[in-house]
């Protein structure tokens, strides 16, 4: 939280810290990795304690960098999101061509970030409740570079910060550009 709480009262955003986690396997192969961007007000260690489970089920490592208070679009965003990615390619356990980006609320907007700036980087895309900028989700750049890569959007009708029908209409207009959007709605 101090890294939050440097944000918040001084606009300070370092980046650089990162929580990591990586499964036991009986393999040596590296492992397809989900960089995990953090909501607003920070990077807490329960979100890893949620994605171990489901790492340790499906077999992927996650690494989920920090930046502030989780304005991702602020200056250094960037920054925070390709230095995560630069770790993936120095860690031994991972697999730098397999790596998908993921965002839970306003992490959606870093996600839309990496995924237009960075999208050759990114296997595919993961947003969960998301704030999303479909500024950069609707040019032509991203259509052309995003074409057949998956995008999962998964959203809670009842979310009383995200409404369930901005979610609707920025997923019936990104399915024109990607065919490969799968949207899952939970009551």
């Amino acid at each position: 939280m101090n890294l939050t709480y440097r944000d918040i009262l001084l606009g300070d955003r370092p980046t650089g810290h990162l929580y990591e986690y990586t499964p036991k396997t009986d393999s040596s192969a590296p492992l397809p990795v989900v960089i995990f961007l953090h909501g607003s007000l920070g990077n807490f260690r329960g979100y890893l304690w949620v994605w171990k489970r489901i790492a340790d089920e499906h077999g992927f490592a996650i690494v989920a960098p920090t930046f502030g208070t989780g304005n991702w679009d602020a200056p250094g965003g960037d920054v925070a999101i390709e230095r995560a990615r630069h770790y993936c390619s120095t860690h031994p356990k991972l697999d730098y061509s397999s790596i998908y980006l993921a965002g839970l609320s306003n992490g959606g907007r870093g996600v839309c970030l990496g995924a237009g700036q960075t999208p050759d980087a990114w296997r595919g895309l993961v947003l969960i409740s998301p704030v999303l900028d479909t500024r950069l989700l609707l040019t032509d750049a991203f259509k052309h570079r995003w074409e057949g890569k998956p995008i999962l959007v998964l959203h809670g009708t009842a979310d009383n910060r995200i409404p369930i029908d901005y979610i609707d209409r920025a997923v019936e207009t990104i399915k024109g550009l990607s065919p490969r959007i799968e949207y899952e709605r939970y009551d």
